[in-house]
């Protein structure tokens, strides 16, 4: 847990960089991430984006390795069900799936 940590302190302490080198303008990524340009420019500055802003930015500035990540999250997550037998049959799938567009 400790270097998950220190993993997220080295990309939060490194997302100024990453932004700079991104081709997108700086009010795009702000706009788009919906932190208001002050408080943008502020936190780049002060390099203190929070974690749930860095991801907004990352999935900006890094779409196709933030769309990875997370495929390869879900089938970790997946695997991990699998493993521990937290799985449903096809057909129970299907009915649910039926289930729920019929709402």
């Amino acid at each position: 847990m400790i270097q998950e940590l220190i993993k997220s302190k080295t990309i939060l302490m490194s997302l100024p960089e990453l932004i700079n080198e991104s081709h997108f303008k700086m009010s795009y990524i702000s706009e788009k991430a919906g932190i208001p340009k002050p408080t943008f420019y502020r936190k780049l500055k002060d390099r203190s984006f929070n974690v749930d802003e860095a991801l907004k930015i990352l999935q900006i500035i890094k779409p196709e390795e933030y769309e990875y990540e997370t495929v390869m999250a879900n089938i970790k997550e997946s695997e991990k069900d699998f493993e521990e037998g937290k799985v449903i049959e096809g057909k129970d799938f299907i009915f649910d799936v039926k289930q729920r567009l019929k709402k």
